[in-house]
């Protein structure tokens, strides 16, 4: 008895989530540089209020921003993977 052959042509969910990811990716590398730019690189979250020259963090806020470009790369990561996760328990 011959078993049926499995289409190999992609279906719509699997192009949906393809095209899910073409969005949400880059939309959330953005959103990370905005908020390590304008959030945690705050003049409210030092001393002196300046956050250039190495000033002294003024809460951890500060000491986040101090971590450098690597923060919103690893921000960006988080919130693929929350949102990944959440759209696939949908």
């Amino acid at each position: 008895m011959k078993t049926p052959s499995k289409s190999t042509s992609p279906s719509l969910g699997d192009s949906l989530k393809s095209g899910f990811a073409a969005v949400v990716i880059p939309l959330e590398i953005v959103i990370a540089i905005v908020l390590y730019l304008y959030v945690l690189g705050s003049p409210d979250n030092f001393q002196g209020g300046d956050n250039n020259n190495h000033p002294l963090p003024g809460n951890y806020l500060g000491i986040i921003y101090k971590g450098g470009m690597i923060v919103p790369m690893l921000i960006s990561l988080l919130m693929m993977v929350c949102c990944i996760d959440i759209y696939n328990t949908m």
